[in-house]
């Protein structure tokens, strides 16, 4: 499976997925290519062996919270994107504790205030020749049944 509607993947595109287990990339009948990686694990933890300007788009889904280097993947994924690639960070305030970075836990009770954070890191992934052109926040917080919202937000940069 994909986070991604079929129809918004044209047929024969190259979809390359990342993560820790082999068995879940296989799940994902789109994908192209497997990668079985850990970026938190040895140094150079961030490189991924794929070329630079290489993707149209680089998405990080329920994972930026776990990073130990979020900038460093963040800045890994801007030497990924083609000029006019888009990059889509999405999370929510729903996570393993014990997994993820103390700054992220102290900010988790201001829900939207992790916005910010992955903004700062956003902004800082960059290099300096070439900042984002467009960086866009989203509330993609779907309704709970009996009322509220369940947080979702995403942050879409454009390289």
């Amino acid at each position: 499976k994909t986070f991604y509607p079929e129809p918004l993947i044209p047929p024969g595109s190259r979809v390359a997925v990342q993560g820790l287990n082999l068995a879940e990339l296989e799940a994902n009948t789109m994908a192209t290519e497997r990668l079985v990686h850990d970026f938190n694990g040895g140094p150079p933890t961030p490189r991924v062996p794929y070329d630079s300007n290489s993707f149209d788009l680089v998405s990080l889904v329920a994972s930026i919270e776990y990073m130990r280097e979020p900038r460093e993947v963040l800045a890994e994924a801007h030497r990924l994107l083609r000029p006019g690639g888009a990059l889509v960070v999405a999370f929510t305030n729903r996570c393993f504790a014990e997994k993820a970075h103390a700054i992220w836990l102290r900010r988790i009770a201001v829900g939207a205030g992790l916005v910010d954070l992955v903004d700062t890191w956003l902004r800082f992934a960059a290099p300096p020749s070439a900042p984002w052109a467009h960086l866009s926040t989203l509330d993609l917080s779907p309704p709970k049944a009996g009322g509220g919202r369940d947080p979702l937000w995403a942050l879409v940069a454009v390289k």
